[in-house]
């Protein structure tokens, strides 16, 4: 039966009674919920295209590597592909493994699977969450015991998946109120504390950019003003690993004695010139080693940044630390912010509803 089924019972009594009364009094039947024909095929699929994107995201990164691309370039060669990899293998695994059918009536839940059923009583289950499936549109249902151990999860590749889902939380609510409440507490307060970690930890990133935003330009400024020209102690002379950018690493010495070490990209040219060379011209701040750069041939590091930068940085950073903290918050007392799966609306909703 479905939910057009009851829309038709209710039909039938012109209007005397609604469609939610009747679907109130279907709690009490027995009903069957079978998964997609496609269902198997289609993960199997996703599995496929998963794993050829995984194959394609290693490839991309060994070639980014070897010719040395640009950050932009980099995550169009690894980081998209991983990410939809993962989509597509977490997709497919949940449609592939969803069971045959889903029986359910007041005493309890069933599902039917290839080679066997497995019963869980109302009363063994202790609360039933709805999520999104990671970097998908697609949803799954999971059920856990009254100590919070994971009893099955099934995938939305079920017929009437909302339905299921309002039944499920129906019979879990009536039969185990307190434990269904208190779990599903304890598992918004955990994501909290993971949202508050990554909200503290975007804040500290934004305020470390900006400070070495700010480190770097006060770098330039006294390379201008106070920088003399002088010789580094050339330490390595090396290829990277990606086997085409072209290092030296050289050491500077203070007036006062203090020394820092300078792990520098140089132009091909120079850097063939450097090859047998025990040092290498520079300019750097005797009162403040750790500022130097080569005289000639040095390619700038694409980490640096400028002021304008910095700030950006520590506005978004700062913008989306307290955004997440403020989600920790509302986590902390059972509400997330995300997509109503009945509406498809954003909002602030339920953790598992």
């Amino acid at each position: 039966m479905s939910r057009a089924e009851f829309d038709d019972r209710a039909d039938a009594t012109h209007g005397e009674v609604t469609s939610e009364d009747v679907f109130e009094t279907a709690y009490d039947e027995a009903m069957s919920f079978a998964r997609h024909a496609s269902a198997k095929s289609e993960g199997r699929t996703h599995l496929v295209f998963g794993v050829i994107l995984l194959a394609g995201a290693a490839i991309g990164f060994a070639c980014a590597i070897r010719f040395n691309v640009g950050q932009f370039s980099m995550h169009l060669m690894t980081t998209l592909p991983m990410l939809l990899a993962i989509g597509l293998i977490w997709k497919g695994r949940l449609a592939s493994s969803n069971p045959l059918r889903v029986d359910i009536d007041s005493a309890g839940i069933t599902l039917v699977t290839a080679t066997d059923s497995v019963r869980h009583l109302w009363s063994d289950v202790g609360m039933a969450t709805v999520t999104d499936v990671l970097y998908t549109k697609n949803r799954r249902l999971a059920l856990f015991d009254p100590q919070a151990k994971k009893l099955a999860v099934i995938g939305d590749a079920i017929t009437d998946f909302q339905l299921l889902t309002e039944l499920v939380q129906h019979y879990v609510a009536q039969t185990q109120p307190d434990t269904s409440e208190q779990l599903r507490l304890k598992k918004a307060r955990r994501m909290a504390l993971l949202t508050g970690a990554a909200g503290l930890f975007l804040g500290f990133a934004g305020v470390s950019l900006f400070w070495k935003a700010q480190n770097d330009e006060r770098g330039r400024n006294l390379l201008v003003e106070r920088g003399v020209v002088g010789e580094g102690k050339i330490l390595r002379h090396f290829t990277a690993p990606n086997g085409v950018t072209r290092r030296v690493e050289y050491e500077v010495t203070g007036d006062n004695g203090q020394t820092a070490t300078h792990n520098v990209e140089v132009e091909t040219l120079e850097w063939e010139l450097l090859e047998h060379a025990p040092t290498v011209p520079i300019k750097y701040v005797p009162a403040e080693p750790e500022f130097a750069q080569l005289l000639a041939g040095e390619v700038r590091d694409s980490t640096d940044l400028g002021t304008r930068e910095g700030w950006l940085m520590l506005i978004l950073g700062g913008a989306m630390s307290l955004f997440m903290l403020g989600v920790s918050a509302m986590q902390w007392t059972g509400w997330d912010y995300g997509t109503d799966p009945n509406t498809g609306q954003l909002g602030w909703r339920r953790i598992g509803t």
